[in-house]
C-alpha cells in the first residue's frame, strides 16, 4: 500500500502519506525496541524486537505473536526473511537460526555458523545468506540444484 515501515527504539512505525501509525507494547508488541521489519508475500508485516520470546505479526492494525517455544528469556531478533515457499527464517542473537512454516517455529541450528545471526538475505535462487558474528558470511541452501 506504499507505506514505509521503520524499526525504532520506540516500536515499529507505519508511515503512509502524512499519517504515522505506531505499534508498541500498548498494541501487543513484546517490547518497544524493534530491530527488524519484513513483509511477507501476503502483505503481513513481521517485526523482531530485543525483549520478546516471540516475533510479531502485524496484519492491518492487529498485532499477534508467534512464540519460539525455546524457553529463552529473550530472543533478540536481527533478521526475518521469507523464502520462496512462504516460510519465514528468523535470525537471533545467541539462539541461532529458526524456521517458521506458519504452524511451528523450529530451531534449525546454532552449530558451525554460530549462535548469533546478524543479518539475513534471500538470493535469486531462494537460498539464505546469513551474516554472523562468529563465522562471517554463511550460506544455507534452501533450494538445491536439481
Amino acid at each position: 500500500d506504499e507505506s514505509i515501515w521503520v524499526a525504532s527504539f520506540a516500536g515499529a512505525r507505519k508511515i503512509r502519506d502524512t499519517f504515522v501509525t505506531r505499534f508498541d507494547t500498548n498494541d501487543g508488541m513484546p517490547g518497544n525496541i524493534a530491530t527488524t521489519i519484513s513483509e511477507d508475500s501476503w502483505g503481513n508485516i513481521w517485526v523482531g524486537t530485543v525483549e520478546g520470546r516471540t516475533i510479531s505479526k502485524i496484519k492491518g492494525n492487529t498485532v499477534s505473536q508467534v512464540t519460539f517455544n525455546n524457553g529463552a528469556e529473550q530472543n533478540f531478533i536481527f533478521g526475518i526473511q521469507e523464502d520462496n515457499d512462504g516460510n519465514l527464517w528468523v535470525g537471533t542473537v545467541g539462539n541461532g537460526l529458526y524456521h517458521y512454516d506458519g504452524a511451528i517455529m523450529k530451531q534449525v541450528y546454532d552449530g558451525p555458523v554460530g549462535s548469533t545471526i546478524t543479518a539475513l538475505f534471500k538470493d535469486g535462487r531462494g537460498n539464505l545468506w546469513m551474516g554472523t558474528s562468529e563465522a562471517g558470511l554463511a550460506l544455507y541452501i534452501t533450494n538445491p540444484l536439481p
